[in-house]
């Protein structure tokens, strides 16, 4: 199977990193997908400046147990497309993005874009709502999982998916 998997919040833990390299003491709402969106004044610029900093992409750290889980996938026979929206203030977020998944994953079957519907596969994985729902209504009949996160525990149109559980994918 071709499955496709967003990268911030699904394998990169970009939340923390972000609170971590912006000096944010506590995550304001995390149950708040945008995080940018529940900071105000000076951390909401510190965090800007900090994403807008390619370095900042290349040094996410992974999400617990989705190393592992990649690998057991590919090693039962399933491609790995990674789907994801881009940070456009970034100069260099494209090649920062690719060179984290290759140093990860050891591969850069990379798609970017904001509208994720678009892109074809048997299996879809995100952890916004949004995208989950719009990648549904587009492909009917094929998989969609929610990654578990705080900001999506309310939703329940999609199952939900987190690495601990990757042998609902195998």
């Amino acid at each position: 199977m071709k499955l496709l998997f967003d990268v911030d919040g699904v394998v990169a833990d970009t939340r923390q990193a972000l609170l971590d390299a912006a000096e944010i003491e506590k995550d304001p709402d995390p149950k708040q997908w945008d995080l940018v969106k529940t900071l105000s004044g000076d951390e909401k610029d510190r965090a800007i400046e900090v994403m807008n900093d390619h370095n900042f992409w290349v040094n996410l750290p992974l999400k617990d147990g989705a190393k592992k889980a990649i690998r057991l996938l590919r090693a039962a026979g399933h491609e790995i497309v990674w789907v994801t929206s881009p940070w456009k203030s970034c100069f260099g977020w494209d090649t920062a993005r690719r060179i984290w998944i290759r140093e990860h994953f050891g591969e850069d079957s990379v798609i970017t874009t904001r509208d994720k519907y678009h892109v074809d596969g048997d299996v879809f994985i995100d952890d916004k709502v949004d995208n989950v729902e719009k990648w549904r209504k587009t492909h009917p009949g094929k998989k969609a999982f929610i990654f578990d996160a705080p900001s999506n525990q309310d939703y329940t149109g999609a199952p939900r998916f987190s690495w601990d559980k990757v042998e609902k994918l195998l």
